[in-house]
């Protein structure tokens, strides 16, 4: 989950990232709760069980500085 210049969380999705990637991270290893992070996402509808909801898929993301 992940929040931008708001106390409003939005929930994301990200796919092998505790896998290496191409640069060699694992993100789980790397990542800690706090961490100030940039992301590129997807946005979409999430429709599961007869409910609706914004849903953001992780494509890349790196430490902020």
């Amino acid at each position: 989950m992940v929040k931008h210049n708001t106390p409003k969380i939005r929930k994301t999705i990200g796919w092998s990232l505790c896998s290496e990637d191409d640069n060699g991270t694992n993100w789980c290893k790397v990542l800690k709760i706090n961490d100030k992070i940039d992301i590129v996402f997807e946005m979409d509808i999430n429709e599961w069980n007869g409910n609706r909801e914004i849903q953001m898929t992780i494509i890349d993301l790196k430490h902020s500085i």
